[in-house]
């Protein structure tokens, strides 16, 4: 799955946009990791890419402990911290836009996983009342604010925008659109002609912050022009 493209021209202000995830439940549900492997091989890709960013949009004042849902259950849930690990290292900078890609990622662990470990890894369940649901979603993206023609305009921006703006121009655009960096280093590169800029943003990687934290970095960029 690839996304639109985003190549602003010289000059051209930033169009502040959010997502709004509406999920919904797919009657699916598993409490082990045969279970867990069967659902991961036939959901819909965007369910993929819910369960993995789940925890950021979900709590975005939050750190999460691993970076996706996949990974918190199989520790917290099956008590199984190696392969919450194992998950945990999927590079998804290289998915770029192929959520068929990171499936195939998530799949691929838990099997290695399961062929590996000792016979009762298999059949380790979770708590009744704590079974894997797997729900998928829909992105609604809306404008979010005027536009911004400056760094320092887009930073005041982004202060007042709710957190969302920025999981969209940041995780979603890589992930999910595909973009081969965030929103805004592509913006203060190609529209601003800031090279400086655009190298400062375009290392913050994501999924080592919160939601917030990620915001505060960018805001921060932006206002302090290195």
């Amino acid at each position: 799955m690839s996304g639109e493209a985003f190549a602003p021209k010289p000059g051209e202000p930033f169009i502040l946009r959010k997502g709004l995830v509406v999920s919904k439940a797919l009657g699916l549900r598993a409490n082990d990791l045969e279970t867990l492997l069967r659902g991961i091989r036939t959901v819909d890709p965007l369910s993929i890419y819910y369960h993995v960013h789940h925890p950021y949009f979900s709590r975005v004042s939050v750190r999460p402990e691993y970076p996706s849902a996949f990974a918190i259950w199989t520790a917290k849930q099956l008590g199984q911290p190696i392969l919450a690990e194992r998950l945990s290292g999927i590079d998804l900078h290289e998915v770029r836009g192929d959520l068929e890609e990171l499936r195939r990622a998530f799949a691929t662990r838990i099997d290695e996983y399961l062929r590996a470990a000792p016979p009762g890894a298999a059949l380790v369940q979770s708590p009744p009342d704590r079974a894997f649901d797997f729900c998928t979603m829909q992105f609604v993206v809306i404008r979010a604010a005027p536009p911004a023609a400056t760094a320092p305009e887009l930073a005041a921006a982004l202060r007042r925008a709710g957190s969302m703006v920025v999981f969209y121009h940041t995780y979603d655009a890589l992930v999910r659109l595909g973009r081969p960096t965030n929103d805004f280093a592509e913006w203060t590169r190609a529209a601003l002609g800031r090279e400086d800029l655009a190298a400062a943003l375009g290392r913050l990687d994501p999924y080592v912050h919160s939601v917030d934290e990620l915001r505060s970095r960018v805001i921060a960029i932006l206002e302090g022009g290195v």
